[in-house]
């Protein structure tokens, strides 16, 4: 199974990673076609942003998924609502689509840098509606973030009741998860990450789990997750995430204000909230109730 989480992620890699090691002339004109086609992106997403009123728009998310073979997408902005005094109100708006379900995601969310701005700390409301079948929940958030290490919590709560989605019978789960990262000082500024969780349908039923991930970065825009989902419910799935990401209060050289260490984290201000922007939903099929995306 790993193996093919390597191999997933080789394949979403072709266009985006560099190439490493020795090159030939047909490298070299990969690389400069590459190099072109990410910079002509970056002035894109940078004239989008300029579009915004002000300087609003400080981060931008775009991202390639893979999960068991099944493709899909996805896109995150966080937009700066006010900063004072080493605290940044910000609203978080995402869309997704993956095996034929489109998902959005709106968030309210506040962190304070604490003085010597090497940790911050904050919290975050979400609504989340999946249009193909109708479901919505509500979640909140808390998460405690520094240059080398970070714990979040997040508690979702269904509000929609059953849904049928192509003739079967559907209803989203309430939940909780716990995700620690840590993240080293190595090549490709590798992050390692676990993620606890459990989800709760109706009759008592209980999904119990875990997830492992790295994440790699390959430059300032690219970076990639591997990761490997288990639960006790149903068998385990890989997934390789490619994603391409501006950070516009970078950009405008935001991250230096104030900051006077190494271990500042006042860049990390306006990185997008982690949670899962997807509903995860119960479902009945043949009389056996089994868990879903």
């Amino acid at each position: 199974m790993m193996k093919r989480i390597f191999i997933s992620a080789s394949v979403l890699s072709l266009a985006a990673l560099p190439v490493i090691g020795q090159e030939s002339d047909t490298d070299k004109v990969k690389d400069t076609a590459k190099s072109t086609f990410f910079g002509k992106l970056q002035n894109f997403v940078a004239r989008f942003g300029d579009s915004l009123e002000g300087d609003r728009l400080k981060h931008l998310d775009l991202s390639l998924v893979e999960e068991d073979w099944v493709v899909g997408g996805e896109a995150t902005a966080v937009i700066g609502l006010g900063e004072e005094d080493g605290r940044a109100t910000f609203s978080q708006l995402s869309a997704s689509r993956v095996d034929g379900r489109t998902t959005a995601n709106i968030g309210l969310g506040v962190r304070q840098l604490t003085e010597d701005e090497t940790a911050l700390y904050g919290g975050n409301v979400f609504y989340d509606h999946e249009f193909s079948a109708k479901h919505a929940r509500v979640g909140i958030g808390l998460e405690y973030l520094t240059a080398s290490g970070s714990l979040r919590a997040n508690h979702y709560m269904r509000s929609s009741g059953e849904k049928t989605y192509r003739g079967i019978k559907e209803k989203a789960m309430t939940g909780t998860d716990v995700k620690y990262s840590y993240a080293f000082d190595a090549r490709y500024k590798p992050v390692v990450a676990y993620r606890a969780f459990q989800w709760k349908g109706d009759g008592g039923y209980k999904v119990k789990g875990g997830e492992a991930s790295v994440k790699l970065s390959f430059s300032d825009q690219v970076s990639m997750v591997l990761s490997r989902r288990d639960d006790d419910k149903s068998k385990a799935e890989s997934k390789a995430k490619l994603t391409y990401s501006i950070a516009f209060a970078k950009l405008a050289g935001e991250e230096n204000a104030g900051a006077s260490n190494a271990k500042s984290v006042r860049n990390m201000l306006y990185v997008p909230v982690e949670r899962e922007n997807r509903i995860r939903k119960t479902k009945v099929v043949l009389g056996v109730v089994m868990s879903t995306f």
